[in-house]
């Protein structure tokens, strides 16, 4: 998986008091979505992007060249830069 395909797979989050439940964008399959519930779990499917998600980004040290890359979460105003 390349990176930008990495910080592009659907995001989930665990509860907390304003949020009972496991948040989990949608996206992922159902029969994971099923085993969760089995588990005792209750998913809370939210839309891709959500804001209470929050993103992810990625890095890659390249110890052979030198190289640095990033990439930033499509779902956000992100971006990588380097100097």
């Amino acid at each position: 998986m390349t990176l930008s395909e990495s910080v592009s797979q659907p995001l989930f989050g665990a509860p907390s008091p304003q949020y009972p439940g496991e948040e989990i964008e949608t996206g992922f399959r159902d029969e994971l979505v099923d085993d969760l519930r089995r588990r005792g779990l209750t998913p809370i499917p939210v839309a891709p992007g959500y804001l209470h998600l929050g993103s992810c980004h990625a890095l890659l040290f390249d110890h052979a060249t030198g190289q640095v890359r990033g990439v930033a979460d499509p779902r956000r105003r992100g971006m990588a830069r380097g100097f």
